[in-house]
């Protein structure tokens, strides 16, 4: 094969969709993709979008209009692909791939399959992955700070949250690897560490059947 094509990353919504888009650009990287900070000059864009209240929708559909319209190739990823799934890419021809909120690990396949030039559609109806040490990340934050993710999903039920629609049942990460990426982070000159979940105070109750953060925190 010849010269990879070149990827950006449009992120929007929340910090949790922030790790998402710097697992894609670790394995995006790792596989020999040129990463563009610039969406102008990168052969395909990925937008990893939101869908949680109506404003953030109408960011997302606007960042996929705009880049629709400047001929852009976009892979639509995040929330908003889990949420409307086969809307998205009727309306929108110009996007190539949608990647559900469980599926970003494989990108790398997606953009492949892309290439031979198959509309790929990757969204699990039931998310269940969250990515471990062997998934790279690529940082996009500052040097000093960095998100650490300790579980995902949501147990919780309520009317007026979408959110266990969108990222699945809640999935806690162990102390051992969450510790393990901490000192990773750490190692590569990151001074605070921002965790982040849907429900931190719930973390551990999936795994260890109680909540854990208090031991966490000590770990």
């Amino acid at each position: 094969m010849g010269i990879k094509p070149t990827i950006a990353v449009s992120h929007l919504g929340c910090e949790k969709n922030r790790v998402d888009s710097e697992h894609m650009l670790g394995l995006l990287a790792q596989s020999g993709y040129g990463i563009d900070n610039t969406e102008e000059l990168a052969d395909y864009v990925i937008v990893n979008t939101c869908s949680f209240i109506a404003d953030a929708r109408q960011e997302s559909v606007r960042t996929l209009v705009e880049l629709a319209e400047n001929q852009k190739k976009i892979i639509i990823a995040g929330c908003m692909a889990q949420h409307f799934q086969e809307e998205l890419l009727a309306e929108l021809p110009e996007a190539v791939a949608l990647v559900g909120t469980g599926d970003y690990q494989n990108i790398v396949d997606i953009i492949e399959r892309v290439e031979l030039g198959e509309t790929v559609k990757a969204v699990s109806s039931e998310p269940t992955f969250i990515a471990d040490k062997n998934i790279p990340r690529y940082r996009t934050t500052n040097e000093g700070v960095a998100y650490l993710r300790v579980a995902e999903g949501c147990d919780y039920r309520c009317a007026f949250c979408i959110i266990p629609h969108l990222r699945g049942n809640q999935r806690s990460r162990t102390i051992e690897l969450i510790v393990n990426e901490a000192i990773q982070l750490a190692a590569q000159g990151v001074k605070e560490l921002i965790l982040i979940s849907q429900i931190t105070t719930n973390y551990g109750v999936d795994i260890y059947g109680e909540p854990k953060l208090a031991e966490l925190l000590r770990a």
